[in-house]
């Protein structure tokens, strides 16, 4: 068998980067100091107060029933005509846009126009400008987790192609695919308008925003894995928790993540605080 150049180049271009993307997307706590860590976007920043940050997340994230959550939604504000969806620490956009395509492809193909747009925060300039450009990075675990949620990559992302990549794409075909077979490379994506149009990311600090918060009943509250960066200062968690127990009124939610409730005592502060637990990281306000 003859292995051409070409062919042995584009195998160790392809699983260097394989395993790139792999090591990143499971890398799930990685810290000098036990801080979480997460997937697609490697970065970190330090706050004002010193404290460092990583905006590193994941379509699809595995710690929410995303499908089922959708549902519930749905059904639990469907004597509201608006709801507002509030995300903090919303990174490159790959929480918020699950969060979408998850209303959007829900089974009974109800209308879900009343939860948009997100209004998604981050405190770091960089990231928030990243995803006001409509562009986000997808790994090899991205496309993964999107076909084991029946949802289709091309409906709701296209490739951003480089001459280097239409290289690396053709030898690939060429070489390891039949003609009929199709192949898309990790790398970065323009993110299609139906997601953009649902979705306003801003620059700003959590801590600032939610005693500002206007609820009617009808919030959704996205505070996912940020808090478990703040494991060694008690008092500040629990007085982020005990402020949005004030904030949110009867009947609106607060969802947070696995690094929250692996690092710190949420849940137990959000059980004092009148949030009773709905399904796995998912908390009704009583």
């Amino acid at each position: 068998m003859i292995i051409t150049f070409g062919k042995i180049y584009f195998y160790w271009i392809y699983n260097i980067m394989r395993i790139q993307s792999i090591n990143t997307n499971f890398s799930y706590i990685v810290s000098k100091k036990n801080s979480p860590s997460f997937g697609s976007t490697d970065r970190f920043y330090v706050r004002e107060d010193g404290k460092e940050i990583g905006n590193n997340t994941w379509l699809f994230r595995e710690d929410l029933p995303w499908h089922e959550l959708a549902e519930f939604e749905i059904g639990h504000f469907k004597d509201k005509e608006k709801v507002n969806i509030i995300q903090f620490a919303s990174s490159d956009g790959s929480e918020g846009y699950t969060k979408i395509i998850s209303l959007l492809e829900n089974p009974k193909r109800k209308n879900v126009d009343k939860f948009f747009p997100i209004q998604a925060y981050d405190i770091d300039n960089y990231i928030v400008h990243k995803a006001q450009g409509g562009e986000i990075a997808l790994s090899e675990r991205d496309f993964y987790r999107l076909a084991n949620n029946s949802i289709s990559l091309s409906k709701y992302f296209s490739r951003i192609a480089t001459s280097y990549d239409d290289y690396l794409y053709d030898v690939y075909r060429r070489d390891i695919l039949s003609e009929k077979q199709a192949v898309t490379l990790p790398g970065n994506f323009n993110v299609s308008d139906n997601l953009r149009d649902k979705i306003v990311f801003q620059l700003g600090d959590m801590f600032e925003i939610l005693p500002k918060i206007k609820d009617n009943s009808n919030t959704i509250l996205m505070c996912r894995n940020i808090l478990g960066y703040f494991a060694d200062n008690d008092a500040k968690i629990e007085e982020f928790v005990q402020t949005a127990g004030k904030v949110l009124k009867r009947g609106s939610l607060f969802t947070i993540g696995k690094i929250d409730t692996t690092f710190t005592n949420i849940e137990s502060l959000l059980n004092k605080n009148n949030f009773l637990k709905m399904m796995n990281n998912v908390f009704l306000k009583i």
